[in-house]
């Protein structure tokens, strides 16, 4: 995998939740600066499965880059 993220070209969204224990946070601005062009976004109080844990969060920051 650390070469694959180089070669996303498509406009990406990293979202990661901010207590994640499986990946923690601190990874998350590696694969940001992995993929040409990412964007982060941290989900406060979510764990490994943001979209469950924090849907709210997770639908305004998906929405908010699908928009941009």
């Amino acid at each position: 995998l650390r070469d694959e993220p180089g070669r996303i070209a498509a406009p990406t969204l990293v979202l990661w939740g901010e207590r994640d224990t499986l990946l923690p946070a601190r990874l998350a601005p590696l694969w940001r600066d992995a993929i040409p062009g990412a964007r982060l976004t941290l989900i406060p109080r979510a764990r490994h499965v943001a979209m469950f844990e924090e849907p709210e969060a997770f639908a305004v920051a998906l929405a908010e880059f699908l928009g941009s």
